[in-house]
């Protein structure tokens, strides 16, 4: 039997095959000396300040985080005064058909979004209703909405 000859082509293949195998260990051996085990447990970690950007040092004291607590969709409004108490204002407009309006609190003259599903009975324009304040995502909204007779008074 006659050895196969070798042609120019293989012998350039075979080549280009070592010198791959020969950077491929030397990444590797580089790769081992960086290596970041055995760092101390304070070189590891990673904070968010205030702005919710990581760093590497931790936020100073008396610094608000600026994350809010996971699963809150609203906030109960406080006043100035700190109560929750219930409001009185005027149905300043609302659509019946897209399902929404908005009350002008008599107390603050603040404008306060409601939502249809937040009207515990019929209301009209104009009508004095009795509510509770609610910040949302969006701003504050109306709950608990009541038509207020004439003869009750805040």
């Amino acid at each position: 039997m006659a050895k196969p000859k070798e042609t120019f082509g293989k012998k350039e293949q075979t080549k280009k095959k070592l010198q791959k195998r020969q950077e491929k260990e030397e990444r590797k051996l580089e790769r081992k000396s960086n290596s970041q085990k055995g760092k101390e447990l304070q070189e590891m970690f990673a904070y968010v300040d205030e702005h919710g950007n990581l760093s590497s040092r931790p936020a100073l004291p008396g610094s608000k985080p600026a994350a809010r607590a996971e699963g809150a969709d609203h906030w109960q409004y406080n006043s100035k005064d700190g109560d929750t108490a219930i409001r009185v204002g005027v149905l300043e407009y609302f659509d019946t058909a897209k399902g929404y309006g908005f009350i002008r609190d008599t107390a603050s003259k603040e404008r306060i979004f409601v939502h249809s599903t937040a009207l515990l009975s019929p209301v009209e324009l104009a009508d004095r209703v009795s509510f509770v304040v609610q910040r949302s995502p969006r701003g504050l909204t109306a709950t608990d909405v009541k038509l207020v007779k004439d003869t009750e008074t805040k």
